[in-house]
C-alpha cells in the first residue's frame, strides 16, 4: 500500500570499490526516544536544563567548597562501556556535577547492573564521577549522549572522599526514561537477547522465553560515532565518506549454520564475523540465534520498508526472503537472503542506516582496539 510521510531520498557518497553496481541511494524510518519518556522524566530533564543556563559558570571548585571536601590529584580511572536498550532507563540517575556528571544511585536491574554484574572490578558506583562520555568532556554534550548514543563509552573518575559526603541538592535525572508499563517488559526481553547471544549458555527457559519476544530497536541518526567504533567511514547516516585509494573497510560476514528448538521456538543460529579496521585490526566472531519471526519484522521488513522498491529488487530480487512457519528451504533462502545483505553492505550498496540496524540487530560485540588515528 501507500506509505504515509513519504522519506526524502537517502544521499550516498560515491565510494570506490572494485565490484558490483553504484551504490544506491536508500532511506531508513527515524524514530526519537523522546516519544517514550515519562512527563516526570520530561520535568527533570527541564530542571536539569534550568539549572546548566543559571550556574553553567559554577566551577568544580565551588561545588567541591559547598562539600567542604578536596579530591584526590590522582583519582582511581576506569572505563564503563554500556549498550542502552531503546525506550528503556539505563538504570542510574545522575546530576550535574561541576562541568561533568555525578553518580546519585545504581538501580538493581538494568544496563548499568548488567554491566556491573560482568565487570565487577569496574563496576559503576554512587558518588562516582563521569567526566567523559564518547569523548565529550562537557555536561550538556554527555547529557545528549547518555539519552541518544547506542553505545556510551564512559571515562570515570573515583573519588573516596565523595565517598562519605551528602549529595547536593540538585536535579537528579535517569536518563533514556520509558513508559512504566512497557520499559521493564522491553529491558527484560533485551537483556535476555543479549544473554543468549553474549553469553556462553546453558541459558534456561524462563531467558529463552523473554528473549523470543524481544524487538530490537536501531538508535537511528547515531551511525556516526557507532559505525566508526568498528573502522567504517560515514559521514551521515545516509552517506558514506569516500574512502582514498588501497583504504581498508570492516568485512562483515554471516553463515546461518543450524537451527535449534528453545522454550517452544525454533532458533536459527546465525555464525557472524566483521573484521574491524582499528589499530590493530580485530576479527570479531559471535554466534547470534534469532527467530524466523524476529529476523523478518526487526531486521528484512525494515529494510525492506525503508527502500524504494526498484532500490530493493535491484539487491535482492534474485533472493527472496524465508517463507512464514519455516517450511523445507527456509535455511537455505535465509542464509541466501542474509548473505546477499552482507555483501551490500561490504559493497556500501546500503546506506550507513542499514549497516548501523543490522549491527543493532546482531548484538555485534564491540571491538577493543580503537580506529586509526583515534587517541587513546
Amino acid at each position: 500500500g501507500s506509505r504515509q510521510n513519504p522519506l526524502p531520498m537517502a544521499e550516498v557518497a560515491t565510494v570506490p570499490h572494485r565490484e558490483g553496481p553504484p551504490p544506491l541511494s536508500l532511506p531508513i524510518p527515524s524514530r526519537t526516544a523522546e516519544a517514550h519518556d515519562l512527563p516526570q522524566s520530561q520535568s527533570n530533564l527541564e530542571q536539569i536544563m534550568e539549572e546548566a543556563a543559571t550556574l553553567h559558570s559554577q566551577s568544580l571548585n565551588e561545588d567541591l567548597a559547598q562539600l567542604q571536601v578536596s579530591l584526590e590529584d590522582e583519582p582511581e580511572e576506569f572505563q564503563a562501556i554500556l549498550r542502552p536498550i531503546f525506550g528503556c532507563k539505563l538504570g542510574f540517575t545522575v546530576m550535574r556535577f561541576g562541568q561533568g556528571l555525578m553518580v546519585t544511585a545504581v538501580h538493581e536491574r538494568g544496563v548499568v547492573a548488567s554491566w556491573n554484574e560482568v565487570h565487577p572490578m569496574r563496576s559503576v558506583e554512587e558518588r562516582d564521577l563521569i567526566v567523559e562520555i564518547n569523548g565529550a568532556a562537557e555536561y550538556l554534550n554527555m547529557i545528549h549522549h547518555l539519552r541518544c548514543s547506542p553505545v556510551l563509552v564512559m571515562k570515570i573518575h573515583r573519588q573516596e572522599p565523595l565517598k562519605s559526603k551528602p549529595l547536593p541538592q540538585r536535579a537528579q535525572f535517569d536518563p533514556r526514561s520509558g513508559k512504566e508499563s512497557r520499559s521493564i517488559e522491553v529491558m527484560e526481553s533485551n537483556l535476555a537477547l543479549r544473554s543468549v547471544t553474549e553469553g556462553a549458555g546453558p541459558h534456561s527457559d524462563e531467558v529463552w522465553r523473554a528473549a523470543a519476544v524481544c524487538a530490537v530497536e536501531h538508535f537511528v541518526q547515531q551511525e556516526v560515532f557507532f559505525l566508526g567504533l568498528y573502522g567504517y567511514k560515514v559521514l551521515t547516516n545516509k552517506m558514506w565518506s569516500p574512502l582514498s585509494m588501497g583504504s581498508l573497510k570492516p568485512t562483515l560476514g554471516i553463515n546461518v549454520c543450524q537451527h535449534i528448538e528453545q522454550a517452544g521456538h525454533t532458533w536459527y543460529i546465525l555464525e557472524c564475523e566483521i573484521m574491524a579496521i582499528t589499530d590493530p585490526p580485530e576479527t570479531l566472531r559471535w554466534e547470534a540465534p534469532r527467530r524466523l519471526s524476529q529476523l523478518r519484522g526487526e531486521l528484512h521488513d525494515r529494510i525492506k520498508f525503508s527502500m524504494e522498491i526498484n532500490e530493493y529488487r535491484a539487491i535482492f530480487d534474485d533472493t527472496p526472503f524465508a517463507h512464514s512457519g519455516g517450511p523445507s528451504g527456509t535455511t537455505a533462502r535465509l542464509c541466501n537472503w542474509l548473505r546477499r545483505l552482507i555483501a551490500a553492505i561490504n559493497k556500501t550498496e546500503v546506506s550507513p542506516a542499514i549497516a548501523g540496524l543490522t549491527l543493532t540487530f546482531l548484538h555485534a560485540p564491540l571491538p577493543t582496539a580503537e580506529p586509526p588515528g583515534k587517541s587513546k
